[in-house]
């Protein structure tokens, strides 16, 4: 599952597209992931 994640993502291609934040959480949902809270600090 986490292979086709990078698979997928390497579809994305090294422009960032105008709907990012959508499509990588529609693309980790697909694989079975999901951010929970806020970026770690350090």
């Amino acid at each position: 599952m986490m292979e086709d994640f990078f698979k997928e993502m390497s579809k994305l291609g090294p422009s960032i597209p105008k709907n990012q934040e959508q499509t990588l959480k529609e693309l980790w949902k697909t694989h079975g992931m999901e951010i929970v809270g806020p970026p770690l600090k350090f």
